[in-house]
């Protein structure tokens, strides 16, 4: 399973989970982060979801990742962890 293939129940539909919403301040003349742009630069559990960033046009971008296992939260996590520094494009495509 590829990371874009993440997905999740949101009632009675399933929603993908890739590429997150990226949320930064706002900054006035700052471009917006789009789905794909940027360059992944961490992630950090927070119980039962991961914490991602980005950076793109200079600024820090956050999103969150949560998804009906399988994967364990434990395998995406650590595979996240070794593409630190990669394209955001890149990281949808990395097979866990």
């Amino acid at each position: 399973m590829r990371i874009r293939e993440l997905r999740r129940k949101a009632g009675i539909a399933t929603v993908s989970c890739w590429p997150p919403k990226w949320a930064s301040g706002y900054r006035p003349g700052a471009k917006l982060a789009f789905a794909a742009d940027g360059v992944f630069r961490s992630v950090r559990r927070i119980g039962n979801r991961l914490s991602l960033s980005m950076q793109y046009d200079g600024r820090e971008h956050v999103g969150g990742l949560e998804w009906d296992a399988p994967p364990s939260i434990d395998n995406v996590e650590k595979l996240l962890r070794a593409h630190v520094g990669e394209p955001i494009t890149a990281i949808g495509e990395l097979e866990v």
